[in-house]
């Protein structure tokens, strides 16, 4: 999805809240780009929410998550269970965003943790250095702008580099 981005593609996608992953695998065979896999507003945690990544791998549909907390161990968390990139809301400056960004990039770029689990392909395919630069380029990270506050700095948050996307 990345890739469509740049080239300056439209890609299309769905919320998903719905808690069977059999939707999300649907979504992928009617043709959609991505799926937003919804971890604020209801009750997906890593566990359920890897369902849905292995629902959207089958179809080759993109996974994003929008994870509630701006916290780096529960975004690591759906990223080690797979998730292709996050949606964070409430997001107000750049200091929240660069938070995320540090959250989603594992070293030199960010802070991220490293971990052979599922989000990795449990470290088999690739060596770590080749995961950690993968995944760097590869997970998107998505700013949602749904503040006052965040309107009036949406400029710096922009401005960082690492930021694919911003979500009015």
């Amino acid at each position: 999805m990345k890739e469509k981005l740049a080239a300056g593609e439209d890609v299309i996608g769905l919320f998903q809240n719905i808690i069977n992953p059999n939707i999300t695998e649907i979504m992928g065979l009617l043709g959609f780009d991505f799926v937003i896999i919804d971890g604020e507003h209801t009750t997906f945690n890593p566990n359920l929410a890897e369902e849905h990544y292995r629902a959207a791998e089958l179809r080759n549909i993109s996974t994003v998550t929008r994870i509630g907390q701006n916290d780096q161990q529960v975004i690591q968390k759906f990223l080690d269970a797979g998730s292709q990139g996050v949606l964070m809301p409430l997001i107000n400056n750049k200091t929240d965003a660069s938070s995320v960004v540090d959250s989603v990039k594992y070293p030199p770029i960010g802070k991220r943790g490293l971990a052979s689990g599922r989000g990795s392909a449990y470290g088999i395919p690739q060596s770590v250095g080749e995961h950690v630069d993968s995944s760097n380029q590869e997970t998107l990270v998505t700013i949602q702008i749904e503040t006052t506050e965040a309107l009036e700095k949406v400029e710096e948050i922009s401005s960082i580099k690492e930021v694919d996307v911003l979500f009015f």
